[in-house]
């Protein structure tokens, strides 16, 4: 099997790039992959350093089968650059995988491509292979056809892309022509007529709309995965085209998807869910109107009871279940916080939900690299469960929070802080100790006061400060909410809130009273913090 060539555009934002790149080579296939790498030179001044900075990086990618760099000279935009890219790489190679810098790509995606470029070579009617679905709520078949082409994480062969018409205009008369333009818009549901029209007037610059008009104009069919291979990182506010949104928002597929013998048609309960997606995501006025006015109304709320899960106030007795522990853990981290200084590192950073405390230079987050981490967590670094990607003595200080406990090699994982700590580096090391087993099957221990201080220091940490945290009765009624959690929670967010209020907040306020008047218990605890120096 010839593994077809990636044609990849980057332009100026190098955690992006890096971020593509680095899941790009999660795929096995892609060491014997080669690899193009279309570089667009600074559109003005302020851009140069953030080129530059990419360039540095590319320079740097090794692990596919070969890789060559196109570093232009000057500014073509992303559809000039594209366009020529793309018609670069199939003159030489008939076919190409295309990807722009801010697709993060599942370990499955190259097979899922080259399977479906090789099934498909020859069937005149299909003209792409698309990585990238939308988040639909109805179930989609593993593989299915839409007819058109799309932009996210796709690839074609030669025959195919000498079907793109660069007018727009072109397309435009042929579509109205034809009166194709309700069905163009996918029974209206999604306003690609009135794209194409922006791009004639110079409003933007797409050349997908071109792609998508092209291949619908010839009656031509791309394929689809059931679940996605694709997730779009860019659609933070960084990109030249591209709003901060999160409608777009789907899990990478976590398994192969496995293209069968489909029937080469669109099928029109496939068509039917990718319409009502659009009607969900672009509404009616006066839809946009209603759902403006409940964001309006409910978003303040909502975004309270967010706030709650990891920042608890008062009234995170009625609406957090973990109450005890998430404000004891909070308060701690809060405390020994401005002791942290310098470069940061938050290692199994999550959603950095206590970056807000640290008054830190930088602050750097990590997480074990997995489709689903990198789909919802907020890392600027992923790394492969042995060694971080950092050099040694790289951060002034480094978090660790809950963390430890699913680490199957707990010395190994402490020799990694260790190494990437500056000399004297402190590490704020949070770990549970009366807890019930969570995130399932990757909990593998539980440290008592004693055990956590030696390992530590056979690991050339010195302990600064120990602290047990909800040292007293509330570790009754934290277990208490544990268990009533594991046996009443549902998939209702309204439902679990009135759970909350009704059956979990007396266990919480019981606790929080109790706790004044009963002794405390110096062996019996939630968790413990422990603040440590590199020796």
């Amino acid at each position: 099997m010839s593994y077809a060539p990636i044609a990849f555009f980057v332009y100026n934002r190098p955690w992006h790039t890096q971020q593509t790149v680095t899941a790009l080579l999660a795929n096995p296939e892609a060491a014997k992959t080669p690899l193009y790498i279309f570089s667009d030179a600074a559109k003005t001044e302020n851009e140069v350093p953030a080129v530059a900075q990419v360039r540095t990086f590319l320079r740097e990618i090794t692990d596919f089968q070969s890789v060559t760099i196109i570093e232009r000279e000057e500014n073509l935009g992303l559809a000039r650059s594209i366009i020529d890219g793309v018609t670069f790489v199939c003159d030489k190679h008939e076919q190409v995988i295309v990807l722009e810098d801010d697709l993060v790509t599942s370990p499955y995606f190259l097979k899922y491509m080259n399977d479906g470029l090789e099934k498909y070579k020859d069937e005149q009617q299909v003209i792409s292979i698309h990585g990238y679905v939308y988040p639909i709520e109805e179930t989609l078949p593993e593989t299915f056809f839409l007819k058109g082409a799309d932009c996210w994480g796709w690839a074609t062969w030669q025959r195919g892309w000498q079907l793109f018409e660069a007018n727009g205009q072109k397309l435009l008369d042929e579509l109205e022509q034809r009166k194709l333009t309700y069905q163009f818009d996918f029974d209206g549901s999604y306003p690609y007529t009135k794209m194409l029209k922006n791009q004639i007037a110079g409003k933007n610059n797409s050349w997908a709309i071109r792609w998508y008009a092209s291949a619908f104009l010839h009656n031509k069919l791309t394929l689809y995965p059931g679940r996605s291979l694709v997730h779009n990182i860019g659609m933070d506010g960084s990109g030249a085209h591209c709003a901060a949104t999160d409608d777009f928002h789907s899990t990478l597929a976590s398994q192969p998807i496995v293209i069968g013998n489909n029937e080469i048609a669109e099928k029109q309960s496939d068509r039917l869910a990718i319409v009502n997606f659009h009607k969900r995501t672009h509404p009616t006025l006066l839809a946009r109107a209603i759902r403006k006015a409940r964001l309006i109304l409910g978003g303040a709320a909502k975004a309270y009871v967010l706030k709650q899960q990891y920042a608890p106030d008062f009234f995170g007795l009625w609406l957090n279940p973990f109450y005890h522990s998430r404000a004891g853990l909070r308060a701690t981290i809060q405390e020994t916080a401005g002791q942290l200084n310098g470069r940061l590192l938050d290692i199994g950073c999550g959603r950095k939900p206590y970056r807000e405390l640290f008054a830190t230079r930088e602050y750097v987050g990590l997480e074990i690299d997995s489709p689903e981490n990198r789909a919802n967590k907020q890392a600027d670094f992923f790394y492969d469960g042995t060694t971080f990607p950092f050099p040694d003595d790289s951060f002034d200080s480094a978090l660790c929070n809950q963390v430890l406990e699913h680490v199957f090699t707990p010395a190994q994982f402490l020799s990694e802080i260790h190494r990437v700590l500056k000399p004297n580096g402190l590490l704020l090391l949070t770990v549970p100790f009366v807890w019930d087993e969570h995130e399932q099957p990757w909990d593998y221990a539980r440290y008592s006061s004693f055990g956590l201080k030696s390992l530590l220091e056979n690991n050339s940490f010195e302990v600064i400060d120990h602290h047990k945290i909800n040292a007293d009765v509330r570790v009754l009624f934290q277990l208490l909410n544990a268990y009533l959690f594991k046996v009443l929670w549902t998939k209702s967010k309204v439902l679990n809130l009135m759970i909350c209020i009704i059956i979990m907040s007396p266990s919480n306020i019981l606790g929080a009273v109790l706790h004044k008047l009963l002794p405390a218990n110096a062996d019996l605890y939630l968790d413990q913090a422990v603040l440590v120096r590199k020796l």
